[in-house]
């Protein structure tokens, strides 16, 4: 809440909690400012627009009058009086419309010739109408109209809203006037004489000397029972008949017109006459005894007449008239005023005030005659007075001063003690001068809360495990130097100074509080316990006690002995401890709010624990697994233990060889540290070590985690085996200088096992000219495809593989390397057909089923690794037969059936032979063409003559004849559609013995119709090639008959 001018904020907002109506104090605001209270509902950071009160005008002090000014006519026997005065306003704010307005209202009554005391009638409220700005009016008619027999005036009060008020007074009429005389006395004035001694009720008699005046005004009041004193200073008739006469209720008033009061008779003849007498005198004292004295309460008048009569003077006769008349009358009154209660308003629990520089008095009419109906003014009560003390009765704080008829008053600028007890007194007089007082209910000054201390809420656990119950405490939180506490309350929410989990519950006065929620507790979420104290009086009673035994002690003895006074010291301390349990009620609080206290069911969630060290780690490195050295001490860290909503206080760590174990090494207490080297631990080959960390939260809730573990790794892997090239075979030789590949197996490693492989070559073992170390995918082979630059020529390359373990250990085996081999192999000749089989020469087949080849290529380099012979035709469907390997040693093959379907006659095939070296380049090579002619010739005939009937003309002339030295044959009808007739052959011989053979190769085909001379020359060229091919062919025959022969022979 805050309280806020118009456009000025005075004070901050504050957290109210859930409370309803507050109390703000310390606020030093200014008088004649307006604020007001603004209010707005909050959850968390979002508030409610503001609502705001509308406003309070701080009026400290009493209105300000001005003048008044008062005119009385009368018609017939109505009196009306017309007032105007200057209205009030409240002299604290600086507009005066605004200060004008802070007036409630306005009162008027009639004094008896007093300022605002002896009130004729109470207090009237009154129709104000507005003149101007300046001025007000009132007006006023009486019936029957005022009587002026003495001095009357009207007083007027004017009262703001918080009850202070300001009274102008002024005469009716002008009371001194003389001529005309505007105020005439009765003529039989009610008088009071001195009393007799120090008897009480007992009055004196009155003197009044011839023709003297009279002094005193009407009296309308007498403190005796035994003495009725009148006197009529203006009347000279000297004989006089009197009676005093008890009055009754059908007496009026005496302030106004007394016309009905003039007697037209002897007065003795009135009713209720209790003494009747005569007198020559101008005043009596009628004296009743005992047995007959008057009577408090009531009324009494004198009643006088006079006979007219004259009187002789020295030079003239005064003729005075008849007169009777009776006084106002007078009322005994012999005791004082019987007192009502008095109280202080806007107490808190009707004993604490939050003012230390006000307090608003009030009380009960007090009573005294007019209760009799007998009195002549509205109230028995002259006037009354207060004062303020710190003691009943007491006036040390403010003296007794007089406050006129009132029964209520504010009393400002008191500057109270906080802490203490006071006192307000009020004393009402009657219109004989006694007096009766009253003093209120002490009432203590604390507008001060109790003080928060620097003490701590204490939990059960600094935070909350149960989500539908609450433990609490708060001892000496609070303090008050005034007061002690009353009684606490405690609420619980989500927010400071909120309830929403708990409402205020109280605790008497417990200073410890464990309830069930009416709202379950979230996991996770802070909440806050809010406790408000209210405080009851302890210091300020020991003061009090202290001042009331010492005014006791005070009034029974003069002095006071010192053991005396310790006595009095242990009473005190008595009555103190019976004081202190009172409960004041003053309604004063302070809250105090805890810090966010968490909920928190659940434990701490495990994290992860890793081995090695965290120094340098990556986000993809983070763990290790193997460990290559026992001679450095192990290591581990952890990460992520997260406890979402109470602290991790400690960790604790253990080694084992197995996961969860602590068989190396106990549970070992780290504090909060976040890693651990175990340079203690001897750590063997071979065994992988487990490290448990468990995390314990402030409510010593753990949780454990284990590492995956590391293993003590110090050997190397193994080495394998290293192949050049990627195929299933070690390679010596290769072709591309643009690839490199290499195949491996063996490595292996029985303890952390091989985790990744590297590779690099070189022109000698190990070595990395041709490639550096490069990291390979986690495979048994690799190559690549585009490497650059080019592989170089003419020497070996050896491929190096290095496996790596997952501690970290390597070992290198190298291949037994190859050579990169760019030319291919280099034909000799071509393939052609080796004579013996199928064949009679280079070009022709004569067999379908097979035939022998043979080629011949050179490669001086990688050698020849193998051929590819085939054989193909172009004719029709382009024919061609599988391949067929020929190792590389092999320089011919034969095919038969089993390599070729039956070949064509008339069809044209060539051999393909293609020869490939180590380096897999290869060359091929194509035969000529070969002929398939698996059919013999048609036989012709020789061209002889001969009788026949068709007329031949075959024969030709000298042919088919012989001499002893030649032979000339002729023939026709040799033909050969495939291949046509390459030679003849023929033989000479007898029955017994082969005399020639003879080959012979025909130049053109003779046909029958040819000319005998071309006949002639052919003739004649085979006839010499036939002798030439005879000779040859005898040659070579004895040649292979000697050969046979000697081949025999050995």
């Amino acid at each position: 809440m805050c309280l806020t001018a118009t456009w000025e904020q005075h004070r901050s907002w504050e957290a109210i909690s859930r409370q309803e109506q507050v109390y703000a104090t310390g606020l030093s605001l200014l008088p004649g400012e307006k604020y007001r209270s603004s209010v707005q509902f909050c959850v968390g950071n979002a508030c409610s627009n503001t609502l705001n009160s509308d406003g309070v005008t701080i009026t400290p002090n009493a209105p300000v009058s001005g003048t008044l000014s008062v005119e009385y006519t009368v018609s017939g026997s109505v009196g009306t009086l017309v007032a105007e005065f200057e209205k009030f306003y409240d002299p604290d704010i600086d507009d005066l419309t605004q200060a004008q307005s802070a007036i409630a209202g306005y009162q008027y009554a009639l004094p008896d010739d007093e300022h605002d005391f002896k009130l004729l009638d109470d207090w009237q409220n009154v129709a104000v109408s507005s003149i101007n700005s300046t001025f007000n009016r009132i007006t006023i008619n009486f019936n029957p109209k005022l009587d002026f027999s003495v001095c009357r005036r009207i007083a007027i009060k004017g009262y703001n809203y918080v009850g202070m008020s300001a009274t102008i007074s002024r005469e009716i009429q002008n009371c001194t006037a003389y001529n005309p005389l505007l105020i005439v006395p009765n003529k039989v004035i009610d008088a009071v004489g001195p009393q007799a001694g120090d008897l009480d009720y007992v009055g004196d008699s009155i003197v009044l000397e011839q023709n003297a005046e009279w002094p005193t005004p009407d009296a309308d009041y007498t403190p005796y029972t035994n003495v009725i004193s009148a006197v009529w200073p203006k009347l000279r008739h000297r004989n006089y008949t009197y009676a005093v006469i008890r009055l009754t209720g059908s007496w009026d008033s005496t302030h106004y017109d007394g016309s009905n009061h003039v007697l037209t008779t002897d007065p003795c003849n009135y009713a209720n006459v209790l003494v009747c007498g005569e007198t020559s005198h101008e005043y009596i004292n009628v004296y009743f005894s005992s047995g007959s004295l008057l009577t408090h309460g009531r009324r009494y008048a004198v009643c006088v007449h006079a006979e007219a009569t004259q009187i002789v003077h020295e030079k003239w006769v005064e003729d005075l008239d008849e007169v009777g008349e009776c006084s106002t009358g007078i009322t005994v009154d012999t005791t004082a005023p019987t007192s009502g209660r008095v109280w202080l308003a806007n107490l808190r629990n009707l004993m604490y005030s939050p003012y230390t520089n006000e307090a608003t008095l009030q009380w009960d009419n007090f009573l005294d005659v007019e209760q009799q109906n007998y009195a002549s003014h509205d109230s028995g009560i002259s006037h009354y007075q207060v004062a303020l003390g710190s003691i009943e009765y007491g006036e040390d704080v403010l003296k007794f001063h007089d406050v006129g008829l009132i029964n209520q008053i504010k009393l400002i600028n008191l500057n109270l003690a906080e802490g203490s007890m006071f006192y307000a007194s009020v004393r009402a007089f009657d219109f004989t001068g006694k007096s009766s007082t009253v003093t209120s209910s002490g009432f203590i000054v604390d507008n001060t809360p109790p003080i928060v201390t620097n003490a701590q809420f204490q939990f059960d656990y600094k935070y909350l495990t149960a989500t539908n119950t609450l433990s609490v405490c708060w001892p000496n939180m609070f303090v008050d130097p005034e007061s002690s506490i009353a009684s606490y309350k405690y609420a619980v929410g989500g927010r400071p100074g909120h309830t929403d989990r708990l409402d205020f519950t109280s605790t008497s006065t417990s200073t410890c509080g464990s309830t069930s929620m009416t709202n379950n507790l979230v996991d996770g979420k802070a909440y806050y316990v809010t406790v408000m104290v209210i405080v009851v009086v302890v210091v300020v009673v020991l003061r009090v006690v202290v001042l009331r035994v010492v005014v006791v002690v005070l009034r029974v003895v003069v002095v006071v002995v010192v053991v005396v006074l310790r006595v009095v010291a242990v009473v005190v301390v008595v009555l103190v401890v019976t004081a202190a349990a009172a409960y004041n009620g003053a309604g004063l609080y302070n809250i105090s709010i805890s810090k966010p206290i968490v909920v928190s069911v659940n434990g701490p969630t495990a994290g992860t624990v890793f081995d090695g060290s965290s120094s340098g780690r990556s986000s993809r490195n983070q763990d290790d697994d193997y460990k290559s050295s026992v001679g450095s001490p192990l290591e581990a860290y952890w990460r992520w233990f997260f406890s979402p909503y109470s602290p991790i206080v400690y960790y604790k760590v253990s080694l084992g060889s197995c996961s969860g174990c602590d068989d190396v090494v106990k549970d070992r207490y780290v504090g909060l540290r976040t890693e651990i080297i175990y340079d203690d631990v001897e750590i063997s080959h071979g065994t992988r070590y487990y490290t448990t960390v468990t995390a314990c939260d402030i409510l010593d809730r753990c949780v454990s985690a284990t590492s995956d573990g590391v293993l003590v790794d110090v050997t190397a892997p193994s080495p394998g085996v290293v192949q050049d090239g990627t195929f299933s075979e070690d390679i010596e030789f290769q072709s591309p200088r643009d690839f490199l590949g290499a195949k491996w197996y063996g490595f292996h490693d029985p303890e952390s096992l091989v985790v990744s492989y590297h590779w690099s070559a070189g022109t000698s073992p190990g070595g990395t000219n041709v490639l550096g170390w490069t990291a390979l995918k986690y495979t048994e082979i690799a190559y690549n495809a585009n490497f650059s630059p080019n592989l170089p020529t003419g020497s070996r390359i050896y491929i190096n593989i290095r496996a790596t373990n997952n501690a970290g250990l390597t070992t290198v085996a190298s291949s037994n390397g190859f050579i990169v081999d760019t030319s291919a192999p280099t034909a000799d000749f071509t393939p052609r057909l080796l004579g013996g089989i199928g064949t009679t020469d280079s070009s022709t087949l004569i067999s379908r089923d097979a035939f022998r080849v043979e080629w011949s290529f050179t490669d001086s380099e990688s050698s020849i690794d193998y051929y590819s012979v085939s054989i193909k035709s172009s004719q029709k469907n382009d024919y061609e037969s599988a391949a067929i390997t020929v190792p590389a040693a092999v320089t011919d093959h034969t095919f038969t059936h089993t390599d070729i379907l039956s070949l064509q006659d008339d069809w044209t095939y060539n051999v393909v032979v293609t020869a490939c070296n180590l380096a897999k380049l290869c060359t091929t090579s194509t035969s000529s063409n070969i002929l398939v002619d698996s059919t013999p010739p048609l036989p012709g005939m020789f061209a002889v003559d001969t009788i026949h009937a068709a007329r031949l003309t075959r024969h030709q002339a000298s042919w088919m004849t012989y001499t002893s030295s030649q032979v000339k044959l002729a023939w026709v009808g040799f033909h050969d559609s495939h291949s046509g007739i390459s030679h003849y052959l023929f033989v000479i011989a007898n029955i017994d013995v082969t005399i020639c053979v003879g080959r012979i190769t025909p130049t053109e085909i003779i046909e029958l119709d040819v000319q005998k001379e071309q006949a002639e020359t052919e003739v004649v060229k085979v006839v010499v090639v036939v002798v030439v091919v005879v000779v040859v062919v005898v040659v070579v025959v004895v040649v292979v008959v000697v050969v046979v022969v000697v081949v025999v022979v050995e």
